[in-house]
């Protein structure tokens, strides 16, 4: 199977080594008179994809070609796509639930993309009906890609990263080099989690403007214990999607009450994240 790999581990131990040296960790309040560091990005490049990690994020970005299916006959030569994952940093943790997605950046050849997959195809068709010109509100289902993992190994079982349950804070955005929409969502597996509000996401779909990627981005999100103005408002949330059927469109309304400013990590932050993606030819 052909895969290339690149970490970016000296970058962020440079500046895990200056934090360090200046005895501050990023988000943690000071012991000391020391003052604050600012937040630091990262900047990351990958053959044709550059972006920038979000503040008090990254701990290391790994990024990786991968097949865009399993390679049945060793001599195929089969289309590959582009992952980039920023994993959490010590001060960013979600807690021990292992089944959130990881935070990742993907860009996948559309043409390749559509011919492998028929419901990437029918993601990139309504895609394009979403982007259509102007900025018309979006309608309550939006296109999701991808629906699986691939192991990149012969005859391993898929990994299913769920089917959105609803939208919540949708919005158009554009990037560097295309456009597309992003989203607040929950992704429901089968069997379902117990925990549902585990699976909160930001997603942002998009293609570039020449047509020729599909570029999705998953970000996982934390809610806090209390809203500011509905202290109750999480706890209600909770309550809803720990129920045996949730009421998917009532959370909807309850998430897109929820500030963006309140989601760790903030709206802001993952919308600047696609706003510094590139993707060239």
């Amino acid at each position: 199977m052909k895969r290339s790999l690149i970490t970016f581990a000296s970058l962020i131990s440079l500046a895990a080594g200056m934090l360090a040296c200046a005895g501050q960790i990023p988000g943690v309040p000071a012991a000391s008179a020391t003052p604050p560091l600012k937040p630091y990005a990262v900047p990351v490049t990958y053959r044709n994809v550059s972006l920038v990690a979000p503040p008090f994020y990254t701990n290391r970005v790994t990024a990786e070609e991968l097949e865009l299916r399993e390679q049945m006959n060793p001599a195929d030569d089969v289309p590959a796509y582009q992952r980039i994952i920023i994993q959490e940093s010590a001060d960013f943790h979600f807690g021990p639930d292992v089944s959130r997605p990881d935070s990742q950046v993907l860009v996948y050849p559309l043409a390749d993309l559509i011919q492998t997959f028929p419901e990437a195809a029918a993601a990139a068709a309504q895609l394009q009906v979403v982007l259509g010109p102007g900025d018309a509100p979006l309608p309550l289902v939006l296109p999701f890609w991808p629906l699986a993992s691939y192991s990149g190994v012969i005859g391993a079982p898929l990994t299913s990263l769920g089917r959105p349950a609803l939208t919540a804070h949708r919005q158009h955005l554009d990037f560097k080099s295309g456009r597309g929409i992003r989203y607040v969502t929950l992704l429901e597996q089968d069997p379902p989690r117990v925990h549902r509000l585990d699976g909160l996401i930001y997603t942002f779909q998009g293609l570039t403007d020449d047509r020729l990627y599909y570029v999705s981005i998953i970000l996982p999100l934390g809610l806090p214990d209390n809203i500011p103005g509905n202290p109750e408002g999480v706890k209600v949330l909770q309550t809803l999607a720990g129920e045996a059927a949730p009421d998917y469109a009532a959370i909807a309304q309850g998430l897109d009450r929820v500030p963006p400013e309140s989601f760790h990590l903030t709206l802001a932050q993952c919308d600047a994240l696609v706003r510094s993606l590139a993707v060239g030819p």
